[in-house]
């Protein structure tokens, strides 16, 4: 899914670098935030039979900033 994920993010990332520079919010940040809702969405989605209590929560837009969850590119791509 991060084949997918990656290269829209980075083109979502691109089209809105005004809005995303505004509030300081990195490439590597909101590859991240992306990342790990994808992650709560596949706990809370297609894997909820087999995870009994979800334990994390999704990442609002207002603290994407403050991400530290990051993607990086030549380990989690390969």
């Amino acid at each position: 899914m991060l084949w997918l994920l990656i290269p829209l993010g980075v083109i979502a990332w691109l089209v809105g670098t005004p809005w995303f520079l505004d509030r300081n919010v990195s490439l590597g940040q909101f590859l991240g935030w992306l990342d790990f809702n994808l992650c709560v969405a596949l706990q809370r989605g297609p894997l909820r039979p087999f995870v009994a209590k979800p334990r994390i929560d999704w990442i609002s837009v207002t603290k994407m900033a403050d991400t530290e969850h990051r993607v990086r590119f030549l380990l989690d791509l390969w």
